[in-house]
């Protein structure tokens, strides 16, 4: 593959070029209105994520041998499932900032009194990693973490988020697309006896839940009458009370990832449950990128909402980029000159830090050495005329 920039100095474009890029062309050209074809290695990858259908072989133009073809069925409404496991990546040079994280978790546990905390930062500076940490560490702090992950592509999605933090409370599954009619039949008699023996009185409100749920819940008399403005903020004041009330029973780390994407349903009652977070012991933490024109009147009202803080992370310090070397790679035995190549071109940002070194080590450019790791000798000589220029 090769990916970067290709044309003549005066008309430039940015691009992807190699087999599988052809390869993707053929699939989405053979695919059906609505479906989506993807190849064994990247079936492979998404196989936790997304329900897949063997196709069988198929033969392409530009290919010798017949290619194995899958079919993306259903999404399995895990998107944020990598916070729950042990972050791939040690965390470094955030000492400070998980420390006030963790007091501030035990504040919430102790006092049973809710918080909001605000992560933010720009692309790659490391957010998801330190809201991972945090999500690790919260039960030794007493905290119950409860993940939803906002995408970009669903920003138009009602509930997106706030749908896998409900379904992870009341004891769903993640999943909800794809069941059959006795599937969604079971679910809904589960949650029937959850609520009911968390508080009676709720069930006659039961059937909103359907609408954050994503389950086919009749309506009863009740709930029929309200005309869709009235539905939607008794949804929304039934949900704070079911959080409240489990958050009364084990204290609560909400995590939001991405909140810059939140579709306006989650934004609302998200910012309903900002202005009562005091009221039950709920640490509220959302990741997000700094405000834009299309979210900034949204991130502007959080910022607004009592009882929060914001916590901005910058790049890593020098010290810091040093230590996620050393992790990268295995070892602290790196060259004075690789180093400060990382250093100055990554600029303490920890992702493209990472993505550096895997460029450099993919191109044969940064070798192993002696135990260490040093810069091949072709690159040492384009660095040295690069200077002498």
């Amino acid at each position: 593959m090769r990916v970067g920039a290709y044309g003549s100095e005066t008309r430039c474009t940015y691009g992807v070029l190699g087999d599988a890029t052809n390869l993707a062309a053929r699939l989405m050209s053979s695919a059906a209105p609505g479906q989506i074809l993807t190849t064994q290695a990247v079936a492979h990858e998404i196989q936790s994520l997304y329900g897949l259908e063997e196709l069988g072989l198929r033969t392409f133009k530009g290919k010798t041998e017949p290619q194995p073809v899958y079919n993306v069925t259903l999404r399995q409404m895990q998107p944020a499932a990598h916070f729950q496991a042990e972050p791939a990546t040690p965390l470094v040079g955030r000492t400070e900032e998980l420390a006030k994280i963790e007091a501030l978790m035990t504040q919430v546990a102790e006092r049973q009194t809710g918080y909001i905390l605000r992560i933010v930062g720009e692309a790659g500076v490391g957010k998801s990693l330190l809201a991972a940490t945090v999500a690790q560490a919260a039960p030794a702090h007493g905290l119950l973490p409860v993940i939803g992950a906002c995408q970009s592509i669903n920003r138009d999605t009602a509930w997106f988020p706030i749908r896998q933090m409900a379904r992870a409370l009341l004891r769903l599954p993640a999943a909800q697309q794809g069941l059959t009619t006795a599937e969604q039949q079971v679910q809904i008699e589960q949650l029937t006896e959850l609520i009911e023996w968390m508080n009676p009185e709720w069930l006659l409100r039961l059937p909103l839940l359907g609408d954050l749920l994503g389950l086919p819940i009749p309506d009863n008399s009740t709930t029929a009458a309200f005309d869709a403005q009235l539905r939607r903020e008794a949804l929304i004041a039934l949900a704070l009370e079911i959080l409240q009330t489990r958050a009364r029973a084990q204290p609560l780390l909400l995590l939001i990832e991405d909140a810059h994407w939140m579709d306006e349903a989650s934004q609302a009652i998200l910012l309903a449950l900002g202005r009562v977070i005091s009221d039950a012991p709920i640490l509220l933490m959302l990741v997000q990128r700094p405000p834009t024109p299309d979210n900034e009147r949204f991130l502007s009202e959080v910022a607004n909402l009592p009882h929060q803080t914001p916590l901005p992370l910058i790049e890593l310090a020098p010290e810091g980029v040093a230590a996620l070397v050393a992790n990268r790679l295995g070892s602290d035995n790196i060259s004075p000159l690789a180093l400060a190549l990382v250093q100055a071109l990554a600029q303490g940002n920890p992702f493209y830090t990472e993505e550096l070194l895997d460029a450099l080590q993919d191109a044969e450019r940064l070798l192993p050495f002696r135990g260490g790791w040093t810069l091949s000798h072709d690159l040492i000589n384009h660095l040295q005329k690069r200077r002498a220029a």
